[in-house]
Formats: C-alpha cells, sequence, structure tokens
C-alpha cells in the first residue's frame, strides 16, 4: 500500500467512519473507496471519475481536496497503464450510458402507467360514493313515518305526564283529640363522596437542537439512541431535531459549524481545527 491509501485510511479511522457510511453519503461504492485506499485502479472507471471519487472522500472526511487529487495523481504515476484498461474503462463508460438511458425510458414509461391507474381509482371512488349517497337518500324518504315515530318519542321524553298525587291515610276511628299528630320524618340527604380523579402521567419534556453551518461541513446526528441524519451540509444550511433523553452530534467541521440549544447558541470550548463529537441533553453540552 502507497502513502495515498495509507493516508486516507488513516484519516477515516481517526473520525470512527466506515467506508458503508461514506458510501452513503457520496453515493460511491464502497468496492470503489476501499479500491482508493488500497491504491487498486485497475478496477476504477479511470480519468475524471477517479479525481471526482477522490474530492468525494476528501470533503466527507473534511480534508483539502485539491491536495488529495495531487496526491492521487502521484500514486497513479507510479502504476503504469496498459491498454487493456484503458479499452475496459471506454465499455465501462459506454454501458454507464446505456444503463441510465434505459432507466429514464422505463420511468417515463412506469410514470404513464400510473398516471392512468390513478384516475381509474379516483373514477370508482366517486362513482362508489355517488351510488351510496343516492341509495341512502331515496331509502330515506320512502320511511318518513319512522322520522315521525322518532320525533314524538323524544316530545314525550321532554315533557313527560304529571305523577299522581298522593291521598294522606284515613284517620282510625275513635281516635282522641288528644292524641299526637304525626311527625314528618325528614330523611338528612347522604353526601356522596367525590371520586379522585385519575393522576395525569407526566410527559417527557423535549427538547431542539438546531444546527447551522457557515462553511461546508460533514454531520452525523443519532437522537435518543436512532439515527437523525448523516450527509455533507453546504454552507448557510440549516437542519433541527428533536429529542427527549440525548443528542450525539459527529461535527467534520467544528470552526463552521454553530450549535443550538431551544435557540440558546451553545460555544464549543477548546480547539476548532480537527472533526470531534458532542453531545447534548436538555441542559446543555455534557460531553465534548
Amino acid at each position: 500500500m502507497g502513502a495515498f491509501g495509507d493516508k486516507l485510511r488513516r484519516e477515516r479511522e481517526m473520525r470512527k467512519i466506515s467506508l458503508d457510511e461514506i458510501a452513503a453519503a457520496t453515493k460511491i461504492g464502497t468496492r470503489s473507496l476501499k479500491a482508493l485506499e488500497d491504491e487498486n485502479f485497475s478496477i476504477l472507471p479511470g480519468g475524471i471519475f477517479n479525481k471526482g471519487f477522490v474530492r468525494s472522500y476528501a470533503r466527507f472526511l473534511g480534508l483539502n481536496e485539491d491536495d488529495a487529487v495531487a496526491d492521487y495523481q502521484a500514486a497513479v504515476t507510479e502504476q503504469p497503464v496498459s491498454v487493456e484498461k484503458i479499452v475496459a474503462q471506454s465499455a465501462m463508460a459506454k454501458a454507464s450510458r446505456l444503463a441510465a438511458q434505459q432507466a429514464r425510458e422505463s420511468s417515463d414509461k412506469s410514470g404513464v402507467w400510473r398516471a392512468v391507474a390513478f384516475l381509474a381509482l379516483a373514477c370508482a371512488v366517486a362513482f362508489g360514493g355517488y351510488q351510496a349517497f343516492r341509495h341512502g337518500y331515496f331509502k330515506a324518504l320512502k320511511r318518513p313515518s319512522l322520522h315521525r315515530q322518532m320525533k314524538q318519542q323524544a316530545q314525550n321524553a321532554a315533557h313527560p305526564p304529571p305523577a299522581p298525587l298522593q291521598q294522606p291515610p284515613p284517620a282510625p276511628t275513635g281516635a282522641t283529640d288528644r292524641s299526637p299528630a304525626p311527625q314528618a320524618v325528614t330523611q338528612s340527604a347522604v353526601a356522596t363522596p367525590k371520586q379522585a380523579s385519575p393522576a395525569v402521567a407526566p410527559i417527557a419534556s423535549e427538547f431542539t437542537v438546531s444546527i447551522k453551518t457557515s462553511e461546508e461541513s460533514w454531520l452525523s446526528v443519532t437522537a435518543d439512541g436512532k439515527r437523525a441524519f448523516q450527509r455533507l451540509f453546504a454552507a448557510n444550511e440549516q437542519q433541527s431535531v428533536t429529542a427527549k433523553s440525548k443528542i450525539e452530534i459527529k461535527i467534520g467541521n467544528p470552526n463552521g459549524t454553530e450549535i443550538s440549544l431551544n435557540g440558546k447558541p451553545l460555544a464549543l470550548s477548546g480547539s476548532l481545527d480537527h472533526p470531534r463529537t458532542v453531545t447534548v441533553d436538555a441542559d446543555g453540552l455534557t460531553s465534548e
């Protein structure tokens, strides 16, 4: 392995980034990225494609792109170029163009069929709704007596007939005037205890972290143990993420990245010239 590939691998491992993460962000195959680190240039497309791979790789890691391309060109001059490789590169480029053309044609055809299927489904739904409305409307017109019966029951429930008056029992024969009059028994109202309202479970508080870049920077953000996003941010780009426990942020260019918690800026301490990882919770920065 030469100095070029060894430098790329060392920078990547220092940032604790896998080839799969770089492949997902740059859309370059893992096999091609490994070929750059192994300096196995014979399996790469060649030409400007290889330089583009090197620039994307360096940009993702926060390295100087021009220096990386210069190191690549110096490494390439040490390896002879065969006629077979040139022929293979030309065939690969032609195959790529044909595959892209076929993909575009297939996409256009599938879009037309999707539009036709959607139109047919919309017509079917509209016709079914019209039939259901029409059937229910005419069915209601055929049963006016049921409507009057329900209205009469509602009126009876709102105005019930008065209850009959209860007559007092007749006094017994031969009772003397000295007998005491019956006393009315007053029934005390029993207080019904109020039912205790169910306890409301406390709602876990959430906090929002906003990330804004003043320069190009690679960022990987994990919220409550789940990956929120991972990509290369351009200058003057901003994105927010919400969590309940903690948010872990991997920053490729700390000097060109600003972090705020619920709208309040957070200051990163220490050197900002190298990639770093920080953790934020509801109270602020917990580790750097």
